[in-house]
């Protein structure tokens, strides 16, 4: 076993440094790591002297007008501090499972503190996760949701490019984010609006996170958001009913080649672990496992293609009660399917059988 290293605990390095505990050259205004990282670098002030009480009353006015100013050069106000507080209480608690908890809300809040990319993201999800339980705020909440999203959008496109072994955690973290906002994102609309290709898009992102690990795997594994990528399956049961199981075969024989085979495949593997461990990173998984000649086909509507990618909503259903940002999503996108598939490609696929196990898997998920 190898030895830890550990260094002088500093009380003067700066913020970013002491969070990620690692040893900061103290340089001003921006230290090495934080520069390397492409991080906001900022150091704790010194704990004035008391002031007189004559003092008081001139300086009550003058430290309002700094906060005033101080709160507009941050971009950030009291409707934010009130969504960052609904997040670590309330939100970080439904992402995902409770091994990951503390990650969502200690850990990436703290990282936050000092990387506005991330502190965007998490305000934005903070807002669309208070719009749903709060439907008299809901519009200007949604507003809100919309405007960080944007924002953190526009750090992320300028910072991918530039993305490093110092910085590559970060940018993973968001895409975890990004990937709870693109199915987060359309629980609020109405399914009229909804189209397939909409739908795609918003998987798109959730492709984006598998892009991002495994350019940086390594370097995200030493991160503390590298737990949330990793999963023993080794320890965990395989179950699968008997309706899925009839589903699948029925899919098997209708594949066009390989290419559909292993798309089948994933589908099975991510069914069975969702079903034992209730882990929702099997469910948003699959979109990013199967092979880009897969995608290629849903994104062009192949009958087959479009087929395989109904039966998602099994997967889907397996969190529709537990997970906000995933309610609708398995009916959405069964509906999808069938309103793009042409009728004489129906009978030729025997959809309405497919649709009947589906339909049956949905109803039978918690």
């Amino acid at each position: 076993m190898s030895s830890r290293r550990f260094h002088k605990k500093s009380r003067t390095g700066c913020k970013p440094c002491r969070s990620r505990r690692i040893k900061c050259d103290e340089t001003h205004p921006n230290c090495a790591n934080c520069q390397r990282a492409d991080l906001s670098c900022h150091y704790s002030r010194r704990t004035p002297a008391p002031a007189s009480p004559q003092a008081n009353h001139s300086e009550h006015a003058s430290s309002a007008s700094l906060q005033i100013e101080s709160e507009e050069r941050s971009g950030f106000d009291l409707l934010d501090l009130r969504l960052m507080h609904h997040f670590t209480l309330v939100t970080s608690a439904s992402l995902f499972e409770d091994n990951q908890q503390r990650l969502w809300q200690e850990e990436i809040p703290l990282q936050a503190s000092s990387c506005p990319l991330l502190m965007h993201g998490i305000l934005a999800i903070a807002a669309l996760h208070l719009a749903l339980s709060t439907p008299a705020e809901s519009s200007s909440l949604l507003d809100r949701a919309l405007h960080h999203h944007t924002l953190s959008l526009q750090l992320f496109n300028r910072q991918i490019t530039t993305s490093n072994s110092s910085n590559a955690h970060l940018h993973f973290s968001y895409t975890v984010l990004l990937i709870v906002w693109a199915y987060g994102s359309v629980v609020p609309m109405d399914d009229q609006y909804l189209q397939l290709d909409g739908l795609l898009d918003s998987l798109e992102l959730v492709r984006l996170g598998k892009s991002m690990f495994e350019l940086h795997s390594d370097d995200i594994r030493r991160e503390a958001i590298g737990q949330f990528a990793g999963f023993d399956a080794s320890r965990a049961k395989k179950y699968i009913s008997d309706t899925v199981r009839q589903a699948l075969t029925g899919l098997r024989a209708k594949a066009d080649d390989f290419i559909d085979s292993m798309a089948i495949d994933h589908m099975e593997h991510h069914l069975q672990f969702s079903e034992t461990t209730g882990d929702v990173r099997f469910v948003i998984g699959w979109p990013a496992v199967v092979e880009n000649a897969f995608w290629a086909r849903i994104r062009s509507h192949k009958p087959v293609a479009m087929l395989i990618l109904a039966h998602y909503s099994m997967l889907l259903a397996k969190c529709k009660e537990h997970h906000w940002w995933i309610s609708g999503w398995a009916g959405r996108v069964l509906l999808a399917v069938e309103n793009i598939l042409p009728d004489s490609e129906k009978r030729r696929l025997d959809w309405e059988t497919h649709r009947v196990w589906i339909r049956h898997e949905m109803m039978r998920s918690p």
